[in-house]
């Protein structure tokens, strides 16, 4: 393309030089003008399909890896809900049985509060969107959904997920420090309470993140087909 522009160009040069009439002069160049143009609009257009097909090819590369990821913040999520659960459950045991210890300890159940040591996956995300290419999912909707799940939602999951590690380590010291039994202590009992109510806070959270990120694969599933 660049050499044709090149030979038109050539042209309009020579024919400016040449002995025609002024009159034809002026129609050659504008005949060589118009194909110039003609040359670089065509250029252009073919650049910019072959841009935009570039772009779609890393964005659907982008959304395909995205969805292994989605898929392991669902697997991690159901797994500490289930935990949370678990310790939602003793600790309603345990208040029954505060007032008395033996009977407590027959129950059999552990009555320290999880840890939660969960990680968002977020890997695909931070390197498409530092590269600045999180503008080439031409899906709003989904573009929207993407960003709201990871700069909005589970920055807030995250921060939960930490208030409620803290203070369940520092409990787990407390109580074991002292002995088992001193889980029915007013003090522990009450830090329990608190970690009870977080926790149920959190496993809500994680429903409602789970639809979110299911929500997001399903579009995904679409735009990638």
């Amino acid at each position: 393309m660049q050499d044709e522009i090149i030979k038109h160009t050539e042209k309009i040069v020579k024919t400016a030089k040449g002995r025609n009439t002024l009159g034809e002069k002026i129609k050659e160049i504008l005949v060589e003008i118009v194909v110039i143009v003609f040359a670089v609009t065509i250029s252009i257009w073919f650049h910019s399909m072959s841009e935009e097909h570039h772009q779609r090819e890393e964005a659907k590369e982008f959304l395909t890896d995205l969805n292994q990821d989605l898929n392991q913040d669902i697997l991690l999520m159901e797994t500490y809900s289930t935990r949370l659960k678990s310790f939602n459950r003793n600790l309603e045991r345990i208040n029954q049985y505060k007032s008395n210890y033996a009977a407590f300890k027959k129950l059999k159940i552990n009555p320290l509060p999880p840890f939660i040591n969960r990680e968002t996956s977020t890997g695909e995300y931070d390197g498409f969107k530092s590269s600045g290419k999180i503008g080439y999912i031409e899906n709003k909707k989904l573009k929207s959904s993407i960003l709201k799940y990871y700069q909005q939602n589970m920055l807030r999951l995250a921060n939960a997920e930490k208030f409620f590690g803290n203070l369940s380590v520092e409990t787990s010291l407390r109580i074991t420090d002292k002995g088992m039994e001193s889980v029915i202590d007013n003090s522990n009992i009450t830090r329990l309470n608190i970690l009870g109510g977080i926790s149920t806070e959190i496993v809500q959270v994680y429903d409602q993140q789970i639809k979110t990120a299911k929500e997001i694969i399903k579009e995904i599933e679409k735009e990638t087909k």
